[in-house]
């Protein structure tokens, strides 16, 4: 069984970079309810350089060194996988209405995905 790393959190999102052979994950700290929320768990390895919530605050998409975007519900249940970068996704943005997520990763290729 593998596992799990945790930590507090004193900013809206943290990563925990845990050492080898642990599982990779991440909280949210909901500040409305003042405690971190579900344990966001589903990238395979590397940091997490990079999270955007979508503009109507229901989705949260993460980037990687495992060269993949995620995206999560606001309750902590795991979405879409978006993988084809060929480095670390170090960058993701939420389009104004919400519709697409455009990645960026370290080999400078940008992708945009219907969300």
């Amino acid at each position: 069984s593998d596992s799990i790393v945790t930590r507090s959190v004193s900013e809206e999102c943290s990563e925990l970079q845990p050492p080898p052979r642990l599982r990779f994950g991440f909280r949210c700290r909901s500040y409305d309810q003042g405690s971190a929320g579900p344990l966001l768990e589903g990238h395979e390895f590397g940091s997490i350089p990079t999270m955007a919530w979508s503009p109507d605050g229901q989705l949260l998409a993460s980037g990687s060194g495992d060269r993949t975007a995620r995206l999560w519900q606001a309750d902590g249940t795991p979405g879409p996988v978006l993988s084809g970068h060929l480095g670390e996704v170090n960058s993701v943005t939420w389009a104004p209405d919400g519709n697409h997520l455009a990645s960026g990763d370290e080999s400078g290729v940008i992708r945009v995905w219907n969300a």
